[in-house]
């Protein structure tokens, strides 16, 4: 049986040969995703509008250190003219006496896009677009804005209705009959005459 002290350095040669190969599967793993995320965002840039989001994760994968040196200074240079074209949104949310409401989120579609209202811009992709804001309390409001692309910080503002007011209580039943003062007995009633 090996003693600890022997088997301590061959431990270490181990992970010293070892993790370089892991690095380099993992880098091979990269830069085989660098050509088809190149080609994805060339086709993704061209079409525009609603896919500019999609186009700038493939930029981010082919700007990578493990692609080739030209991609990574192309992809870099499109993510940067990519940037320009994205727009941002500013959400807003009031109540119904026109008072601030910061505690709402707003998601978009399947996209969680805030979960709280706190001035920061958000960047969207360009087009119609509908955001679902909601309360703590389950109110939801939605509202359908265009976003124009490069354009940034463009306020989409959500204003919420009263709060249903709570059903209205019954109304209080009718006051007791007041009691009868000195009122005589009615009078008794005759009774027929006997026949004759």
């Amino acid at each position: 049986m090996l003693s600890a002290r022997r088997l301590a350095p061959l431990v270490t040669a181990f992970v010293f040969l070892a993790a370089p190969r892991a690095a380099h599967a993992d880098d091979a793993q990269d830069a085989a995703a660098c050509n088809p995320a190149y080609e994805e965002a060339d086709v993704l840039l061209r079409a525009g509008g609603t896919k500019l989001l999609d186009a700038k994760e493939k930029l981010l994968v082919c700007a990578s250190p493990a692609c080739k040196p030209w991609m990574v200074k192309e992809c870099t240079k499109l993510l940067s003219e990519l940037e320009a074209r994205l727009p941002s949104v500013v959400f807003d949310a009031k109540d119904a006496d026109g008072q601030p409401i910061v505690d709402a989120t707003v998601s978009s579609g399947e996209r969680a896009l805030a979960e709280r209202l706190d001035g920061r811009a958000i960047v969207v992709g360009p087009g119609e677009r509908t955001f679902v804001f909601t309360t703590p309390d389950g109110r939801r409001t939605t509202v359908t804005a265009i976003v124009r692309e490069g354009e940034k910080a463009q306020r989409v503002t959500a204003v919420f209705g009263p709060s249903e007011a709570p059903a209205a209580p019954p109304p209080p039943p009718p006051p007791p009959a007041p009691p009868a003062e000195n009122v005589a007995p009615p009078p008794p009633v005759d009774s027929p005459a006997p026949e004759r």
